[in-house]
């Protein structure tokens, strides 16, 4: 059963007020609703609760593009959620429903007493939570916050800056919006209004990009390879460990280039509407995935591949090495993939 919103911000708001030591977090890989559902989330919580025990951490490394948000230099990068969670009370879990979008070793999460809520808009099987809210209709994790938590009258200008953040990062600047979706137009409204930010510029603040981004995008290109198929031809890319290592690029830098070579090229060739980029991380290979309408559901694969969820058009997650053991590298990574395209049906939506 599916709790109202007033129902939801009553619970948990009871959550809240119980505990003392609370951790506010996202998927690793962090994109721009992952951080901005999680400023807009601690800014509820400390206004709220000011005396209390409140962090924001998150699995990954940082990402200055995002350095002129309000309260960003409040969250707390570490290589991994798991080892961050003694003595916490409550945590808190945005733009994600699963264990493993926020930890590498997510078997540990259930291993701490705290309590646990979810706030998400994906469509993959949802983990254990003591109190969790999916609106898979939601454009984003962000616009579940706004509507949940808050009141327009508590909405000041740096916090509309940071919920426009997220929505136009989960709508592709609206051009992902569905038609059971446009009530989003009218939060967007409330937000430009109090932000009193044009689109554009406000976009240009966060959207540039360093010569270390560009230089992965080119070699996303570089390495693009098309696949014919009679049916549902695709198209992948990779970065190799040695390409990374030479250039001594993080994993904020890699997942950077990664959405925008996903959203700029991956399904904008002709005749290839999805295909996925694989990436080599700390004991794992990061694998996405993105399709066109009408075309491949990639949330499904990525389901019965068993490594992850997401949307229809857009989902992931990882080959990690304590299921694939010492076989597991970037080659067996996309020849894995690329037999089990080959031997399966792919499902369409």
């Amino acid at each position: 059963m599916t709790l109202s919103r007033p129902i939801v911000k009553k619970k948990f708001t009871a959550l809240v007020k119980k505990s003392n030591n609370i951790v506010i977090t996202s998927h690793y890989s962090p994109d721009d609703d992952a951080i901005a559902s999680s400023l807009v989330t601690y800014d509820w919580v400390v206004t709220k609760y000011p005396d209390k025990k409140i962090n924001i951490i998150i699995t990954g490394g940082k990402n200055t593009r995002y350095s002129t948000f309000f309260n960003y230099n409040k969250i707390k990068f570490v290589p991994d959620l798991s080892t961050e969670l003694t003595d916490v009370d409550l945590l808190i879990m945005v733009d994600g429903s699963q264990y493993d979008r926020f930890s590498r070793q997510p078997e540990k999460i259930p291993n701490h007493s705290c309590k646990m809520v979810c706030f998400d808009h994906h469509s993959s099987p949802v983990d254990k939570f003591d109190l969790k809210y999916i609106d898979k209709d939601a454009t984003s994790a962000s616009e579940i916050v706004m509507d949940v938590l808050y009141k327009t009258s508590e909405i000041t200008k740096d916090i509309a800056e940071t919920f426009l953040l997220g929505i136009l990062g989960d709508t592709g600047t609206f051009n992902y919006l569905k038609p059971n979706q446009i009530n989003t137009f009218d939060n967007v409204k409330k937000l430009i209004k109090i932000s009193q930010v044009q689109i554009q510029e406000f976009k240009s603040r966060y959207s540039q990009i360093s010569q270390s981004t560009f230089l992965i995008i080119q070699e996303y290109i570089r390495n693009t390879t098309f696949v014919d198929l009679t049916q549902n031809s695709y198209q992948y890319s990779f970065l190799t460990q040695e390409f990374i290592d030479k250039n001594k690029l993080s994993d904020g830098e890699t997942s950077e280039a990664g959405h925008i070579y996903m959203a700029q090229y991956l399904r904008t060739i002709g005749n290839y509407k999805w295909g996925f980029i694989a990436t080599p991380k700390k004991d794992e290979i990061s694998v996405s995935f993105r399709s066109l309408p009408g075309s491949v559901n990639v949330r499904r694969i990525v389901e019965r591949l068993d490594i992850g969820g997401g949307h229809d058009r857009a989902a992931g997650s990882s080959f990690k090495s304590d299921r694939f053991g010492k076989k597991l590298n970037l080659n067996f990574t996309i020849k894995y993939l690329l037999d089990w395209i080959t031997t399966n049906k792919l499902e369409l939506s």
